[in-house]
């Protein structure tokens, strides 16, 4: 597998764990198959030869923008580097049209699990190439991919100290960066208490607790989707306010910010 190959394949990967990590996301794992080598993913049927696997809390369009977010990530690195649709049509058709598949299909098993929530996936990936567009976003990518690719597979210590100087949980508020929410979570934004009133969602490893969303993005090794998405609401003694000391798990105390 070429350098260059690998590269665009990493920045996919680290898009998706820089974005969700805007959204407050904690990373378990991040991984690449440094040889090329596919693992075909049990339930969509896709090869996929790497992943990005987060714990989040969030609404449901915050989970498609980080989905979105690693294809646009490589078209974003492509651009940079002189590759557009005019230079090299096929490439970047594949980039748009094939590389996201798995990610379209992680979407579209939460749309099935929560039929009443609206998803607009064009405005998730436009609000995904707005955020990777910044420059500290970039940089956090290449701090990210460059231990990604020595190593093949990263664990949550080594992202959050090649994240940690770019501060993303503060990035949408420093940055003026506003993302598109449906109305619905326009109007519980304005409520009394958002953080009573907005929506859960429970990914895919079914192990963690009500109120906390495990992301995987595309695919972490060994590991298929399993379980079901859930929303549930806050549990008695669940996710803290802020000013209240945390609970002693992973994802709490984190309000999503946009």
């Amino acid at each position: 597998m070429s350098l260059e190959r690998n590269r665009q394949r990493a920045e996919h990967e680290c898009g998706h764990m820089t974005v969700a990590s805007v959204f407050g996301a904690e990373p378990r794992e991040l991984w690449l198959s440094l040889d090329g080598t596919a693992r075909r993913h049990p339930r969509s049927g896709l090869p996929l030869a790497g992943g990005a696997l987060f714990e989040i809390e969030a609404e449901l369009q915050q989970a498609a923008i980080a989905a979105m977010a690693g294809y646009r990530a490589e078209l974003d690195l492509l651009g940079r580097n002189g590759v557009t649709a005019a230079t090299h049509p096929r490439l970047v058709s594949a980039v748009t049209r094939v590389h996201p598949r798995h990610d379209h299909f992680y979407v579209e098993q939460l749309r099935r699990a929560f039929p009443e929530d609206v998803v607009d996936l064009d405005r998730a990936a436009a609000d995904a190439a707005r955020i990777l567009g910044a420059d500290r976003l970039r940089a956090a990518n290449d701090a990210l991919a460059r231990p990604l690719l020595r190593h093949g597979v990263l664990d949550p210590d080594q992202i959050n100290r090649a994240l940690e100087p770019f501060a993303l949980h503060t990035f949408l508020k420093d940055e003026g960066v506003r993302v598109w929410l449906p109305s619905a979570a326009e109007d519980a934004r304005r409520g009394e208490d958002f953080f009573d009133t907005i929506e859960r969602w429970r990914g895919d490893l079914g192990a963690v607790p009500p109120g906390v969303g495990a992301g995987a993005l595309d695919h972490p090794p060994g590991q298929g989707l399993r379980g079901t998405v859930r929303r549930g609401a806050r549990p008695e003694g669940g996710p803290p306010r802020p000013g209240r000391a945390p609970a002693a798990r992973p994802g709490n105390g984190r309000r999503p910010t946009a």
